[in-house]
């Protein structure tokens, strides 16, 4: 049994044992969101050129830069723990907690996205959470998170030597642990720390198997606040994927002259985040503006050696991520999301040309309209 299915009977079979009999706090949330990408394929400068110059080369859209439509929905139940007894309420005993003051919660996200410029172009997401709070900053949270993406590269397949479209769909299950201490200090107010411990598969279609990967990951996580409406947060997160899909090669078999990427791509990555955050008022407007930089420091590990897998083989990948976000409360049930995003990748290899093949800059650019409703 996937992972995926085995988490969704979990918590449908666990929550109607362990939610008490009082009716749960709910919200719901719709949201619009028109993003701008200027290279959705993350091609390469010398692959850009190619797509506008060259007939023969031509993926599944005719134009790099597209405009994107996502449709966001958000759901919650949030049910108070207010018995004296049971594993719960000794486990909320043990941290702090106090009758009526846990909550355990069950949640739902999903989104849509659409490329209208694109035969074909959409995907789709979807998160399950369940999670358990005994005091304020204290918890726990199991959740499985789904996506079907679509991939608009095409890529030659190696069994028949076709191109073809590729496409694959993951899935992430994840279980974090939150805490949180007294304030330190006025610059270091509710610090709190996150542990985090995830399982992660990613299946392509029927034609590129080969692609096919299964990983672990292990995240850390420091936030804190500070005066006039500042938060900062750090966080690490190791992970190690295995290529599981790829069956070996023979001599002759890796083609750097096309669009083939087969070879051994197990990899370990290191993935470093700083986050910055402000909230309050501008203008008698509740407002926020959050700033994200995200490095990930991938090595390969491919066993083939140089000669067999020069694509892979002593490749080493730093792609930057640079998030810009706002927030404007129109009033208590509508907000205004504006987006920025400049992400930008460099790669070194045993093959010397692989940065005219990998190496790419993406900028985006958003703007959301968030409905929101609830009980509380």
């Amino acid at each position: 049994m996937r992972p995926r299915l085995t988490l969704t009977l979990l918590c449908l079979a666990l929550a109607p044992a362990l939610l008490p009999a009082a009716a749960p706090d709910w919200s719901l949330s719709l949201e619009e969101r028109l993003v701008t990408d200027d290279n959705i394929l993350k091609l390469s400068p010398r692959d850009l050129e190619q797509l506008e110059e060259d007939p023969a080369f031509q993926p599944d859209v005719e134009r790099s830069d597209v405009l994107k439509l996502e449709h966001r929905v958000g759901a919650e139940l949030r049910w108070r723990l207010k018995s004296r007894r049971g594993p719960l309420a000794k486990l909320q005993s043990w941290v702090g907690g106090k009758p009526g003051q846990g909550r355990l919660s069950l949640g739902w996200d999903g989104k849509w996205t659409s490329v209208p410029a694109v035969a074909g172009g959409a995907n789709t997401s979807q998160r399950l959470a369940l999670g358990w709070q005994p005091r304020p900053g204290w918890g726990a949270e199991l959740s499985w998170r789904f996506l079907d993406n679509y991939d608009l590269r095409r890529f030659t397949d190696r069994d028949t030597g076709r191109e073809r479209g590729a496409s694959f769909d993951s899935d992430l299950t994840q279980l974090t642990l939150r805490a949180r201490a007294r304030d330190l200090g006025e610059w270091f107010r509710q610090p709190g720390l996150s542990l985090s411990a995830a399982r992660s598969n990613e299946y392509y279609n029927a034609w590129f198997t080969e692609y096919d990967s299964e990983a672990w990951s292990l995240g850390l996580e420091l936030t804190w606040r500070m005066p006039a409406g500042l938060s900062a947060g750090l966080g690490w997160e190791f992970s190690d994927t295995d290529n599981v899909g790829y069956p070996g090669v023979q001599p002759g078999e890796v083609n750097l002259g096309a669009d083939s990427e087969s070879g051994d791509a197990t990899q370990q990555e290191d993935q470093y985040n700083l986050n910055l955050g402000w909230s309050g008022t501008l203008g008698g407007w509740k407002s926020g503006l959050d700033a994200g930089l995200v490095l990930r420091d991938r090595r390969y590990q491919s066993g083939l050696g140089e000669l067999l897998d020069p694509f892979h083989s002593a490749r080493h990948d730093r792609r930057w991520l640079f998030r810009l976000q706002g927030r404007l409360d129109l009033n208590r049930q509508l907000r205004l999301i504006p987006l920025l995003e400049y992400e930008h990748r460099d790669s070194e290899a045993a093959w010397s040309a692989i940065g005219a093949v990998k190496d790419f800059t993406v900028r985006r650019a958003g703007l959301g309209l968030r409905w929101s409703l609830g009980s509380d």
